[in-house]
């Protein structure tokens, strides 16, 4: 029943937690996150991690338009050839199915300028981001990360 938002900004690192059964009002506050700034950087890379328990049914297509309009701008902040790196994690099979509902659900208008990447594992959205191994033992116990948001 949470969404947590954390930052290592000399990495360019950008961590997304759910974890619990999503509702529209937490998924509706990450808008601030995307469109602050000083918090979401579009150069920065992403591990988004859904937790075993995630529940993301009560959310709607609707529900992804202002956080899409958030990247976008996001991205018009960016350089014009910025791409976003987002690595999703889907820590059981329920998350599993989770994410790719969620995936299908939010087909971002922006999604020419964003490779995802879907895993099952840590290990393998680290090593695709071009991270050192121990990243995944940082991200695991919230080491050098700054948390940016909190919404539960």
């Amino acid at each position: 029943m949470t969404i947590s938002v954390y930052l290592n900004r000399d990495a360019g690192l950008r961590i997304l937690m759910f974890e619990g059964q999503i509702t529209r009002s937490q998924y509706s506050r990450l808008v601030d996150i995307y469109n602050d700034p000083d918090v979401f950087d579009a150069h920065h890379r992403s591990v988004t991690i859904f937790a075993e328990n995630i529940g993301l049914s009560d959310l709607t297509a609707a529900d992804h338009g202002p956080l899409d309009q958030a990247v976008g701008n996001a991205l018009a902040r960016a350089r014009a050839t910025v791409r976003l790196k987002s690595a999703v994690v889907a820590l059981s099979l329920s998350a599993l199915t989770e994410l790719r509902l969620w995936l299908d659900l939010a087909k971002p208008s922006t999604r020419d300028r964003i490779d995802i990447a879907s895993f099952t594992n840590l290990e393998d959205a680290v090593a695709w981001h071009g991270l050192s191994p121990e990243w995944v033992q940082n991200i695991k116990e919230l080491r050098q990360l700054e948390r940016v948001g909190h919404f539960s």
